[in-house]
């Protein structure tokens, strides 16, 4: 926490752990890359030929674990918007890899048929992808956003979660 009566910090400042959250970072890392690594020794396990959905499974591990790690280090030091995309394409990327790698165990292992699982590797990657790419070059702009650009990011991003959960 920070003082109230503290004075405001100078642009530029090194931020202090008070301005992150290591506790979530921790947990985004670990959740990203249980995800990943579990769907990567899966679908290696399962799949005995490089099938079609192979360079996409092989893509969401890598999302998850690479933006997992790099979004765990920003937010142990900062909570900022862009950190937390990152988190969210992180774990996306790894619940789609995992549930593309479970297809094969359920075939090859005979293991449970979960649908909501399964479908992950159609959906999970699209929230967080969507905003890196429409929220973040907004985000880094050097003016602020009037209000009908703000309106209308919003109404891109919600209609954009809209559509996926629909699918």
């Amino acid at each position: 926490m920070t003082d109230p009566a503290a004075p405001a910090a100078l642009p530029g400042a090194v931020p202090t752990p008070a301005d992150g959250a290591p506790r979530t970072a921790r947990a985004v890392v670990v959740a990203a890359w249980m995800l990943g690594l579990g769907a990567l020794a899966l679908y290696v396990l399962t799949t005995p030929m490089m099938g079609a959905d192979s360079l996409f499974v092989v893509v969401d591990v890598s999302v998850a674990l690479v933006y997992g790690a790099v979004a765990g280090v920003l937010l142990a030091r900062r909570r900022h918007p862009v950190s937390w995309l990152l988190a969210l394409a992180a774990i996306g990327g790894g619940m789609a890899a995992f549930g593309g790698a479970y297809r094969g165990a359920v075939d090859a292992w005979g293991w449970p048929q979960l649908m909501w699982v399964e479908t992950w590797f159609g959906w999970a990657w699209v929230p967080g992808t969507v905003g890196l790419f429409i929220v973040v070059p907004w985000l880094m702009r050097d003016r602020a956003l009037g209000p009908w650009a703000r309106a209308g990011v919003t109404l891109g991003v919600v209609t954009t979660l809209v559509l996926t959960v629909q699918r």
